[in-house]
């Protein structure tokens, strides 16, 4: 369930911050969500039976209403697992708690790595949540030491895992040298490293070859 269109991030992979930053496209406004609409939604006879709800964006936590929302999702007798940047999330776990949600997925970039590693264990203490990260193949040949220490900062944070995403070519700049292949050896080894620090804790991706990639694309 796509809350909204809009980020309060400008990552180089995502299209959603454009909205954000040129714009030309207000029909975004149109889509938001808010506590009536959803009730409307699940009024509805194709999602009514619905078990499990994804709360995604854009960035979930720019709706006013996100609590309520959950706790609507939460009393009809739900699960809720929203994604998020993290960027709003200290000032609202607290309610995220109480409203009943079931989980939340923090995504880590370079934007928001600094305020994750002042809030995340603190955020923990209240709310366990799980932490992701997409990896690129050049960032894997050229620093894995940086992606280990990531994994090490999540685990100490107390986050209940780490799921491994691989970038995709379907931003506004693809970058096809960035894409991790099947038998990749730099992932490969990337993998038998953090599987032997954290194990049970890591949650990796299938990997594509690059036959399968062309079809994509």
């Amino acid at each position: 369930l796509h809350l909204i269109k809009l980020c309060n991030l400008s990552c180089d992979f995502c299209s959603a911050s454009r909205l954000l930053h040129d714009g030309k496209d207000e029909k975004w406004r149109d889509t938001e969500a808010d506590i009536q609409k959803i009730k409307r939604i699940f009024k509805h006879p194709l999602f009514s039976k619905i078990f499990l709800v994804d709360l995604l964006g854009g960035e979930p936590l720019l709706i006013k209403e996100l609590p309520k929302i959950v706790s609507h999702l939460s009393a009809t007798g739900r699960l809720t697992n929203m994604a998020t940047n993290g960027f709003r999330l200290r000032q609202n776990i607290e309610k995220l708690k109480q409203a009943g949600i079931s989980s939340i997925n923090v995504s880590i970039y370079d934007e928001n790595i600094k305020l994750l590693r002042r809030n995340l264990k603190w955020i923990n203490n209240i709310f366990r949540v799980n932490a992701s990260l997409v990896l690129f193949k050049t960032k894997i040949k050229d620093d894995q030491s940086d992606i280990i220490d990531l994994a090490q900062f999540v685990y100490d944070a107390g986050c209940r895992s780490l799921r491994f995403f691989i970038y995709r070519p379907m931003d506004f700049n693809p970058n096809m040298d960035d894409v991790v292949y099947k038998n990749d050896p730099d992932y490969t080894q990337l993998k038998s490293k953090l599987n032997a620090m954290f194990p049970k804790f890591i949650f990796w991706p299938k990997l594509l070859n690059s036959e399968e990639m062309k079809d994509q694309t």
